[in-house]
């Protein structure tokens, strides 16, 4: 493959369609790769891989055909320091994306979902926003109790955003951050991104009264949607009380252990 990265990466994305057999790619934000502050290209006829840089680990998105990306998969031989990852959402629990190439499952996420339910009048809003005195709280919950390599851990702008936007829950208890739920609203559909209650309070109903007050916040949303470690099985079933359900959709995690090839 040449590398290349003069050229806007949605026209790349554009002609990959046209000329694809069968058209993939784990590319679900694409500001996630124009915000990036550098970027690696790696460019076929028929296939593009991107690699970016995250804290501590490389990340990997790809789109073209399935056949070339996975050919090209295989044939990958890039020096990096850190461990090189890559998702995939999929309606199977397993991707042939991957098979035969030097990355191997790492996790894999269930997608849980609601459709509207009245729960106004059942569960009234208990927690409030937090306000900028708990960004670092959030930060160091966040750094202590997520998975990196999974759940792509936001930068400090990325809270103060959401923070500015009202999408962050929080709980406290004597002045302290017990926990907190992060969510974001588009159109009529509203995503769980975060729900975390700090060790020293858990087992003491932080966490159901986190999800009660968003379900009363977000009662006008017609769906609810959450991605969960589908080996959480404690999780799924605090969920499930609520009236979530999977909806057989997948996120596979895939992750290349560092590797040095001698040139």
């Amino acid at each position: 493959m040449k590398t290349s990265m003069q050229y806007n990466i949605i026209t790349e994305i554009d002609r990959l369609k046209e000329v694809s057999v069968e058209y993939v790619t784990n590319i679900y934000n694409l500001d996630q790769l124009n915000q990036a502050n550098h970027v690696s290209g790696f460019v076929s006829d028929r296939c593009a891989l991107w690699i970016i840089e995250q804290n501590n680990y490389y990340r990997l998105f790809y789109a073209g055909d399935k056949g070339t990306v996975r050919a090209n998969l295989r044939e990958l031989k890039i020096n990096l320091k850190s461990p090189l990852v890559a998702d995939v959402v999929s309606r199977s629990s397993e991707s042939d994306i991957f098979q035969a190439t030097d990355f191997r499952k790492y996790s894999m996420l269930s997608r849980l979902a609601m459709r509207n339910v009245e729960v106004a009048e059942l569960y009234p809003q208990q927690a409030a926003y937090i306000s900028n005195k708990q960004i670092n709280d959030i930060e160091h919950l966040l750094k202590d109790e997520f998975d990196v390599f999974v759940d792509q851990i936001p930068q400090r702008p990325d809270i103060e955003g959401a923070v500015k936007r009202n999408e962050i829950l929080g709980a406290l208890e004597m002045g302290s951050l017990a926990g907190f739920l992060w969510y974001e609203t588009v159109g009529r559909t509203s995503v769980i991104r975060y729900w975390c209650v700090a060790p020293a309070y858990r087992d003491k109903k932080v966490g159901a009264k986190l999800l009660r007050s968003y379900l009363s916040q977000c009662a006008s949303s017609q769906r609810h949607l959450l991605w969960v470690k589908a080996t959480n099985e404690n999780a799924i079933k605090r969920y499930n009380h609520y009236g979530y359900r999977p909806d057989g959709t997948f996120d596979l995690v895939y992750i290349r252990e560092r590797k040095v090839w001698k040139k």
